[in-house]
């Protein structure tokens, strides 16, 4: 039995961050072919909270349930690690990461973080194509965030995790879905505003009488 990580964004679905577009007929074959030969998937994708459950739910209605959806399946933590809970920030794998991209970050209350999940330093068009969920380093986390808790760096954003309050802005308004909240309940779908429609009052326009000659 083999396990399959299976990404979303223009893997699964065609999409226009946080937009879906279409079904990539092919991939979704596959992820099906896989699992009714007794494999088993996991949905491995940068987004999260609602963009994540509509990915989940369209992925149900194309007929795909995974096994896991970000996250290990519990036989590969048994087997590799990677169980946070384990984790003692020893710093042992910052120091031996080739590439310098493992970055130890403050757990914060009941474990919840807000970070960039992004690496890569080229401009925009360069690491849109180099994958779909990449930091293009447009800047509007930077403008939004009203504690000044993110930086813009040779074209990659830095959330600073002892400024950061949480309070979750700038995963609102990046294009990329770049920005992981992670551990953060459900959000409250936001009441539309309802605008008063009043209808337009009939003009009384009532007909003078004629003039009698």
């Amino acid at each position: 039995m083999a396990i399959y990580a299976i990404d979303f964004d223009n893997t699964l679905a065609i999409t226009r961050f946080p937009e879906i577009v279409a079904p990539n007929k092919k991939m979704v074959a596959f992820a099906k072919a896989v699992k009714a030969q007794g494999h088993q998937i996991i949905l491995w994708t940068s987004r999260a909270g609602a963009d994540l459950e509509n990915a989940v739910e369209w992925c149900r209605l194309q007929g795909l349930v995974f096994d896991a959806v970000n996250e290990p399946l519990p036989e590969q933590i048994k087997r590799w690690g990677n169980d946070e809970a384990k984790c003692t920030a020893c710093g042992a794998c910052v120091k031996a990461c080739p590439k310098a991209i493992i970055e130890i970050r403050p757990q914060g209350k009941k474990s919840r973080r807000v970070y960039v999940s992004c690496v890569n330093k080229d401009k925009g068009a360069v690491a849109r194509k180099a994958c779909t969920v990449s930091c293009i380093g447009c800047g509007k986390c930077v403008k939004t965030c009203p504690f000044e808790a993110i930086t813009l760096e040779n074209n990659l954003a830095y959330i600073d995790p002892n400024k950061c309050k949480s309070c979750r802005k700038c995963v609102e308004v990046c294009p990329q879905g770049t920005i992981i909240e992670l551990n953060f309940p459900p959000r409250k779908p936001k009441a539309e505003g309802t605008l008063a429609t009043e209808a337009p009052k009939a003009e009384a326009s009532k007909a003078a009488p004629a003039a009698e000659a």
